[in-house]
C-alpha cells in the first residue's frame, strides 16, 4: 500500500475502525481461512484475542479522532462571555 504524504482530504480518510475492519477482513480471507483446518484450537484462540485487541485499539483511535475534532470545533467557536 502506498500512502501519499501530501494527502489532506479529511473527508476521504477512512476511520480507524474502517481501516481495521478492512485489514482484518483481508487477513481472514487470505491467511486465516485457508489455514483454519491446520490451526490448533489454541492458535485460533490466540488469533481471536489478537483480533479483539486490534478492535480495542481501533476503538480508542476512533475516540481520540472524535475528541480531537470536537476540540477543533470548540476552538473555532466564539467562546467569549461578554
Amino acid at each position: 500500500m502506498k500512502i501519499n504524504q501530501d494527502f489532506t482530504n479529511e473527508e476521504e480518510i477512512p476511520s480507524p475502525i474502517e481501516v481495521m475492519d478492512t485489514g482484518m477482513d483481508f487477513i481472514y480471507e487470505n491467511l486465516i481461512k485457508p489455514m483454519e483446518t491446520k490451526l490448533s484450537e489454541e492458535q485460533l484462540k490466540i488469533v481471536s484475542i489478537i483480533g479483539a485487541a486490534f478492535r480495542a485499539v481501533a476503538n480508542q483511535a476512533e475516540a481520540m479522532d472524535q475528541l480531537q475534532k470536537s476540540m477543533e470545533n470548540f476552538d473555532n467557536q466564539d467562546n467569549s462571555r461578554n
